[in-house]
């Protein structure tokens, strides 16, 4: 595990995978930014959201002796793709505080 060596990579080969699903919604997502940037906005919201609080459940459960951590490099690979896609929403405010709400 990469957390025992103390070091900040991964081993070759070990690439943290992002669903296929996920990679689907942000394709998706990326299409109805330029007709629709407020329900691509919610979209990515949830998103974001629903990862947050699967990455803290994994937390959680690993804190209590219940769980692993080897959900964790797919998880930070999960939140890159989805602050990418937050990147490529526009500044409208309005967008932006449902975004952050």
């Amino acid at each position: 595990m990469v957390l025992a060596t103390g070091s900040p990579r991964l081993p070759e080969g070990s690439g943290a995978l992002v669903p296929a699903e996920l990679l689907e919604e942000l394709f998706d997502v990326q299409s109805l930014i330029a007709s629709d940037p407020a329900s691509a906005a919610v979209q990515v919201a949830a998103l974001v959201a629903a990862q947050e609080a699967e990455l803290i459940r994994v937390f959680l459960a690993w804190e209590a002796g219940t769980g692993e951590l080897d959900a964790v490099p797919s998880l930070v690979a999960q939140a890159r793709y989805l602050e990418r896609a937050r990147s490529l929403l526009p500044a409208d405010p309005e967008v932006s505080s449902r975004l952050h709400a």
